[in-house]
């Protein structure tokens, strides 16, 4: 999954890594309930310059997400699958 490196606003230097679930969970934020960059930013303990960013590049995080979803679910199934008792008759 791929992760995108921020700046943490806290003032001591650290890294903040939001993961790719996370971009799409700010984007859906933004437009869903329509919360500023700097509320954004606050919430995810990020700078209003990232929150931008992600934005501006919703496109490709929205694409990215669809497709590693898929990846996802498919070891899922196949799990349950092979977990299914079987009965002797």
């Amino acid at each position: 999954m791929a992760t995108v490196r921020v700046r943490n606003t806290s003032g001591k230097g650290s890294r903040q890594e939001l993961t790719l679930a996370k971009n799409v969970e700010l984007i859906n934020c933004k437009e869903r309930e329509g919360k500023s960059n700097q509320q954004l930013a606050d919430i995810y303990k990020i700078g209003k310059t990232t929150v931008q960013n992600i934005v501006k590049r919703k496109a490709d995080y929205l694409s990215a997400f669809e497709a590693n979803e898929g990846h996802k679910i498919g070891p899922i199934v196949f799990i349950l699958v092979l977990n299914i008792p079987k009965y002797n008759d």
